[in-house]
This record gives structure tokens, C-alpha cells and sequence, in this order.
């Protein structure tokens, strides 16, 4: 006896004993559905003791039988599967099963007016979310204040010196010491940035430095917070809006949308990313254009030095180099750009 998916619309699909199946809307997949439910590899297929198992493979949308979320199941006859807006239906047959028996739920759903109405009231677990909600959650989930406030420990007393709301930062550098270190890791941590991104910082004084530098949004956010000031001002928000008016939006949203929820992400570094811009979703954009790019958003900190790094890292002739990388702000936003319709 065989086992079957079957589909409304598609001819029946055969699990062939051994060999694993992976199911959602990548031209990769071994059985590929188009839905803009489905995750790119929503869930897979893998035989155990001569049976077929369903895992879900960590889904946005999620995979459930029947009326449960799964994360993994032995697949029986009669099994009704369902993934983001799609339900597929498990049939045990020594042929394939006719297409009326594999449509007939659909078919009855579709043509029967007095059906009964479900009697259960979705719950969080099997409601299939939009991705513009889930897109809200990811992101603006994102506590970028208390990473600030983590890293920043007992030095964060030093945004709440009056010094700190001056344009010119000079007399407020002085008063914390001028520790040129502490200046580059307040570069680094994205407390100060570079005011014009067409500037680089190499070779530049001490004094120069200062000068062409000024608070982050969310370092003066940071000070509302120490002076016992509400902030209401999301810059996430504020971020995701101006990455959308670059020339990197949509080959950025393409090259996260290429990789799995969550974890899938932690692949992507800042030398793949230019890669996979230069060589796949980019590649009609200059080098001077994805430069500017690359420092304007190294600028609204979607790209930053990695911890140590110095004026090398403002802003680097080659991007892949290693002195700079993607924070944690670019990787939360990459996330909401992946969720996105």
C-alpha cells in the first residue's frame, strides 16, 4: 500500500517509502504549492519504521492535522493536513486515489450552503496570521533601548549630562574623560553616527571626529528615558521607513525572504548580503550606488563595525572586508522585511 497527498486541483502526489519530501511555495521543494501563506520550506516528509512523518519546519503559518498544530506527526489514512490556506489530504491505496475522493471535502465546502458552521472558536494556535501582523510583532518586538542599556551599563550616566544635548559634542566628550576608545564604541553601540555618510572618519583628529559626528535618535530617546521622560517616538518605525526609500529595498526584502524564520536569518552576514546584492537580486546597480547605499545605511545603523573596530570601519572601500557587519537592528529589520505581502 502507498501513501498519498492529494490536493484540490493537482493530480495525487506518492511518498515513496524513503524518500523525504520537502512541501511549500520554493521552486526548490520536492511538491511546491503556491500560496503566500506557505513558508518557503514549510514542511517536510521523512519516513521512520516504514512510515511517513510530517515535521513542520519551524513555518510562519504553521502546519496542523486536523485542528492541532503540529511539530511533528505519523501520517495516517484520512489524515487532513493543512499549511497556511492549504489542506491536503492523506490516503493510504495501492493506486492513486481518484481525484472526486480527493476534492470531495473542498467540493462540499464549496457547493453546500447548510454545511454546519464549525463549532470551535480559532485560537491563537489556528488562526493563520497575516504577515503584516506578524510583521508588527517580529519587528517592533525588537527592545533596542534595553539592548542599549545592556551594553552601555554604568557609562549610560554619561547621556544624562546636560553636555550631551549640545550640537558641538566636544564639551561633552571632555567631560567623560576624552577616552578616545569609548568614542568608537559609542560609534559602534550607535550612540553617535557620522553625520554626512559621504564623509569617511579614517585619518581624521581626535577633534574632527566630534565635530562630524552627533546623536542617534535612539541615543536621545535613551536620554528621555534617564530624565524620567516619556518617549514615544518608534524608530523602528522611522528606520523601516527610510529603508524603504532606498534603492536596496526590494533586493533586500528578496534576499530575506530567501531564508527561513528566524534562525534562517542568522546565515546572512554583511559580506553574503553584498554578495547576493552584486550577483543576484542587485546586480544592475553601480558600485559607486550600492556604495552610498551601503553608508547610508551604515549611517541610519542597519549596518555597523563590529565590536573593536575603529575609524577603518567608517566607511570601508570593500563592504565584504570584515570590519563592518549587519546589528541587530538591521537583522530584526531584515525579519520584517521577510514577513512582508
Amino acid at each position: 500500500m502507498a501513501y498519498w497527498l492529494t490536493v484540490r486541483g493537482s493530480p495525487p502526489f506518492e511518498l515513496r517509502e524513503g524518500v523525504d519530501v520537502t512541501i511549500g511555495r520554493g521552486q526548490s521543494c520536492d511538491l511546491c504549492l503556491y500560496s503566500s501563506m506557505l513558508s518557503r520550506e514549510h514542511a517536510r516528509v521523512r519516513w521512520e519504521n516504514g512510515r511517513p512523518v510530517l515535521f513542520d519546519l519551524e513555518s510562519l503559518n504553521g502546519t496542523f492535522v486536523g485542528l492541532d498544530r503540529i511539530a511533528r506527526h505519523s501520517l495516517r489514512d484520512g489524515d487532513v493536513v493543512r499549511l497556511g490556506d492549504i489542506t491536503l489530504l492523506v490516503r493510504v491505496s495501492d493506486g492513486p486515489p481518484a481525484a472526486a475522493a480527493s476534492e470531495q471535502a473542498s467540493r462540499d465546502e464549496d457547493t453546500n450552503p447548510a454545511a454546519p458552521a464549525p463549532e470551535f472558536e480559532p485560537t491563537n494556535e489556528t488562526r493563520i496570521y497575516s504577515r503584516t501582523a506578524v510583521l508588527h510583532q517580529k519587528v517592533f518586538e525588537y527592545d533596542e533601548i534595553g539592548w542599549l542599556r545592556q551594553r552601555l551599563g554604568p557609562r549610560e550616566e554619561l547621556l544624562g549630562l546636560p553636555s550631551a544635548g549640545a550640537d558641538d559634542l566636544a564639551a561633552w566628550f571632555r567631560e567623560a574623560g576624552r577616552d578616545e576608545a569609548l568614542l568608537w564604541e559609542l560609534l559602534q553601540l550607535g550612540i553617535l553616527r557620522p553625520i554626512d555618510a559621504r564623509r569617511g572618519l579614517r585619518g581624521l583628529p581626535l577633534d574632527e571626529v566630534l565635530r562630524g559626528c552627533a546623536l542617534t535618535k535612539r541615543a536621545e530617546k535613551l536620554r528621555l528615558q534617564l530624565s524620567g521622560q516619556r518617549a514615544i517616538w518608534n524608530e523602528m518605525a522611522a528606520l523601516r521607513y527610510q529603508v524603504r526609500q532606498g534603492k536596496l529595498f526590494k533586493p533586500l526584502r528578496m534576499i530575506a525572504r530567501a531564508y527561513r524564520p528566524g534562525r534562517g536569518l542568522a546565515e546572512v552576514d554583511l559580506a553574503r548580503m553584498v554578495y547576493e546584492l552584486t550577483s543576484i537580486y542587485a546586480p544592475d546597480v553601480s558600485r559607486a550606488a550600492l556604495d552610498a547605499e551601503l553608508r547610508r545605511l551604515q549611517a541610519l545603523g542597519f549596518v555597523g563595525p563590529r565590536p573593536g573596530a575603529r575609524a577603518e570601519a567608517w566607511f570601508p572601500d570593500d563592504w565584504s572586508g570584515g570590519a563592518c557587519d549587519l546589528t541587530p537592528r538591521g537583522r530584526a529589520m531584515l525579519e520584517g522585511f521577510r514577513l512582508e505581502e
